[in-house]
């Protein structure tokens, strides 16, 4: 059994020294195995995948992205994955993009289970609303499965912040043969603090072809409370689910 979270990580908004202690307490509580980070901000001294994984205990592989001034400083806004045991590899993938959307990159590690293989994908489809965007998030999904399934045999997680709900047209290919996904299970609920009916966060899982199957179970929104100290740890619910055979 596997538990695995995946969270948008707001970038250095608000206050981002609470907030990130408060990611940690949260995650400290939940004690996930795996978790997919996206908009992990790295600049200015500040690095969100690396203050997480030091107050966690946990491992942080990570790549940068979208690399622009944000507030008068250069700095970037990627996708990482913390795990309680490090990968066994891992390979950052250049996602389709526009110059408005920005670089976009998505990060597969693989990883040995007691069950088999397990390849897990981080990733953030473009948040544009433009008459062509919905286009984009289909090929930059399409992307992300082309790289995670070549020349791989088991099982296969993609996590994070697709941008659209599961239904929306452009997420389409989470509904072949062989996938499934956390959001049937959180139907009504919403991954935007503060927005109703916003399921944008999810969880997508395709079982290997052969050998042990692995399926999605207890999911749930987390990090959608304040801390202890009252801090929301971003504005997006975190999204948990334990992966079991």
């Amino acid at each position: 059994m596997i538990r695995l979270v995946t969270l948008n990580s707001w970038k250095d908004e608000g206050d981002w020294p609470a907030r990130m202690a408060a990611i940690a307490e949260g995650l400290t509580l939940l004690q996930p195995d795996i978790v997919c980070l996206q908009e992990v901000y790295a600049g200015a001294g500040r690095d969100t995948g690396q203050r997480l994984a030091a107050h966690t205990g946990l491992t942080c592989t990570q790549v940068a992205a979208r690399s622009k001034s944000r507030g008068g400083v250069l700095s970037s806004s990627g996708v990482a994955i913390l795990s309680r045991t490090p990968p066994q590899s891992s390979a950052a993938i250049d996602l389709p993009t526009t110059a408005e959307d920005g670089g976009r990159k998505a990060l597969i590690a693989n990883f040995t289970t007691a069950a088999g293989p397990l390849r897990i994908a981080s990733l953030h489809l473009s948040h544009l609303r433009s008459a062509d965007a919905a286009a984009l998030r289909a090929a930059q999904l399409s992307c992300v499965i082309a790289h995670a399934s070549a020349d791989w045999h088991g099982a296969i997680v993609l996590a994070g912040d697709f941008n659209a709900p599961c239904h929306a047209p452009e997420l389409a290919a989470l509904h072949a043969p062989g996938w499934v996904s956390s959001a049937p299970a959180l139907a009504g609920q919403s991954s935007l603090i503060d927005r109703p009916a916003a399921l944008i966060d999810h969880i997508a899982l395709q079982a290997a072809p052969s050998g042990p199957v692995w399926t999605l179970a207890d999911v749930s929104l987390v990090l959608n409370q304040p801390s202890a100290s009252g801090v929301m740890p971003s504005d997006h619910a975190g999204v948990m689910a334990r992966l079991i055979v």
